[in-house]
């Protein structure tokens, strides 16, 4: 592991001694019990399976992932209610992520137009929250003395819910495997208390941690299929269909009618149906862009309408909290610096100055 005050390279040691002895102990644990044979032999499967258990240990309740397209697994409904609502609550769960633009026709090991990512939302953020992420890398039976483990501080942005937050992109000997970020703001609020989101990159991390060439070399399960026996196919035909097949004009009235949608479910106080609309949006904005019919103002435009209805929907939950304990500050803004000053959640809360981050969009 890479250790030493490179601070020009945005790379901060860590200390990994666990403020929870019972963290690294999970973590020992999970790793004994496993049947993948360790990080080299692991699987997809198995990969997923450790990490979930792993932090289901730490409290994290357990959900199924949304069964419609989102552009980030953050934006599951489930989760934006829970960040909007006054009762903190864990998670964490496996989305399929939709990236139109990052479709390669199958041709490109590590750019997915539909890969996985495992996400961890912690309410409210632990003050060890880097520890707690490596122990999880651990669970997997990675030796991460044996590895180039490097933090980028970067600031993270998601202008279609209005939302922004601070922490690191996580490198593994050189490829970019997770993102933990500490959410400053959501839909123009600041979430109280503050929540915290570690986002796994799931082939990307298989990739890297077993050796394989690529996503598609990777085991779906102990001695099953390979991954690109099951998803090489269907990654071609989303590629096609991105870029070739699906029609601007159609795409523009589904989203017209998917924001009517999001209205009327919000009149009606369904918070969840109308969450559920406005981040389809998100997915159909992508398509657009894929087929180089929508431009940096349109999409601005849109975004910023979709934005209006998730903090409206914010609005709503928040009026549902008991009296006393709404947030003090109201709603927030981003500051013009990223004051990512500490290692832990509770200094990227403190801190107000530091030095420019790299920006960095839903991944």
């Amino acid at each position: 592991m890479t250790a030493g005050n490179e601070e020009k390279e945005g790379v901060r040691p860590v200390d990994e001694t666990s403020n929870d002895p019972g963290t690294e102990a999970r973590a020992a644990a999970s790793t004994e019990s496993s049947k993948d044979g360790g990080a080299q032999g692991a699987s997809l499967q198995g990969a997923c399976l450790r990490l979930q258990r792993f932090w289901t240990d730490e409290g994290c309740l357990l959900l199924p992932g949304h069964d419609q397209p989102l552009v980030a697994g953050i934006l599951h409904p489930r989760v934006l209610l829970s960040i909007f609502g006054h009762q903190p609550r864990s998670f964490v769960y496996l989305q399929p992520v939709r990236r139109p633009l990052d479709g390669r026709h199958g041709n490109q090991p590590y750019r997915l137009a539909r890969h996985l990512q495992l996400v961890t939302l912690l309410r409210p953020a632990p003050d060890d929250l880097l520890r707690r992420f490596l122990a999880s890398l651990r669970s997997l039976g990675i030796t991460l003395e044996h590895h180039d483990v490097r933090f980028t501080e970067g600031r993270w942005s998601l202008p279609g819910v209005a939302g922004w937050g601070l922490g690191w992109n996580v490198n593994l000997d050189g490829v970019g495997v997770a993102r933990v970020t500490v959410i400053q703001s959501i839909a123009g609020h600041r979430p109280e208390p503050l929540a915290a989101e570690i986002a796994y990159g799931v082939e990307r991390l298989l990739t890297c941690v077993t050796g394989a060439r690529s996503a598609y070399d990777i085991a779906w399960a102990p001695g099953g299929p390979r991954y690109g026996e099951l998803r090489h196919a269907e990654e071609q035909a989303l590629s096609r269909h991105a870029f070739e097949v699906s029609d601007p004009a159609r795409l523009r009235a589904r989203l017209a009618l998917d924001e009517a949608d999001a209205e009327a479910s919000l009149a009606a106080g369904l918070p969840s149906s109308a969450c559920t609309a406005a981040t389809r949006g998100l997915y159909l904005l992508d398509l657009l862009a894929a087929r180089r019919e929508l431009g940096a103002a349109e999409r601005a435009q849109a975004e910023s309408r979709i934005a209006a209805i998730v903090s409206s929907v914010a609005e709503r939950v928040r009026q549902d909290r008991p009296a006393g304990t709404d947030s003090a500050a109201g709603p927030v803004e981003p500051p013009k610096g990223d004051p990512l000053a500490g290692s832990d959640s509770a200094s990227l809360a403190a801190d107000s100055a530091g030095k420019e981050g790299d920006e960095v969009r839903r991944d």
